[in-house]
Formats: C-alpha cells, structure tokens, sequence
C-alpha cells in the first residue's frame, strides 16, 4: 500500500514542504516555520535557504540500510523534518531517540543526554515523538529488503547507539 509512490527529492524539501506546508505568514512579508524536534520559532525573509534550519531524517541516514543519497530513500519526506541546523540536527547526529534520564544539553523543547541504560540520545519535545516513531516505523516498513536491510535496532554494523523499537 506505500509502494511506489510519488517520489519528490530531498533537495526539493524547502520549496515544497516548508513553502506549502510548514511555514506560516508573520509581519512585513516574513514568514516563520517551527523547528519539529525543538519547537523553536525561526522567523525569515523568503526564500527559504538552510543556513539556520536544515532537514533532519528521523530514521538518521547511517541507519539506512541503501545509504545512498540517490535512493528514494534518502529524500523520503515522510522521515525527513525541519530542524535547528546547530542547536538540534547536529547535537543528535546519528543519536537513537530516547527518554532521557540525564540531560546534558537543551534547545527549547529538545534535549540531549542519556537515556536510563547510560545510552546517549535525544529527545524530542513531547509533539515530535508520536510522529517521529510513525516515521521511523515507516522507512523501516516501507524499504525493508534482505538485501537492503532497514530496522529497529539498525542492523547497520557501524552505528553503536540504536534505536530501541520499545521507544
């Protein structure tokens, strides 16, 4: 039932899910959009550019399985959210999303830390984590191949945080 469907690329993310979906209209033509993981409120002049914000995939590229930047994988929209470049894209990296039982850093509603098991991970503010395991459920579900493995934990050999499914 997910596949094929429309595939539009990664590159193509601000023009058509920031512009059309994401931001809204401030004052004096800005226009603002919400860091997904954070909630922080970037205000901006269009167009759009990923100077401040950028995208961040959900399910983290090292994860995937057919990790190529070419593969409708990669630019899937459904995993992909706008996110602080800085402050939240490169603070949980490759980082499993978790509760955290310590925390190290916060950005708004997003913090950095570990989790119980003394894990590094992040955790997102309470409205990303519902949509973040549908997308992370998603990718696995909808690319999943022997040959091109997507799972929860990842079975990629060279990511030592993983995800864990329960969360």
């Amino acid at each position: 039932l997910i596949n094929p469907h429309r595939r539009i690329y990664y590159s193509n993310y601000s023009s058509y899910i920031v512009d059309n979906f994401e931001a809204h209209d401030t004052t004096d033509g800005q226009r603002i959009v919400e860091g997904f993981y954070s909630g922080y409120p970037h205000i901006y002049s269009p167009p759009f550019n990923h100077n401040v914000m950028s995208r961040e995939h959900t399910y983290p590229y090292s994860y995937m399985g057919q990790a190529s930047k070419d593969s409708a994988n990669y630019s899937d929209l459904y995993i992909l959210y706008t996110c602080h470049q800085n402050k939240v894209n490169a603070v949980r990296s490759n980082y499993p999303l978790n509760n955290l039982a310590s925390i190290t850093s916060e950005f708004y509603g997003g913090k950095f830390g570990k989790d119980s098991a003394g894990n590094f991970a992040y955790e997102p503010r309470d409205f990303a984590k519902g949509i973040a395991a549908r997308g992370n459920f998603y990718i696995c579900a909808a690319y999943h191949t022997e040959a091109n493995p997507f799972t929860i934990p990842t079975s990629n050999q060279f990511v030592t945080e993983l995800q864990d499914q329960y969360v």
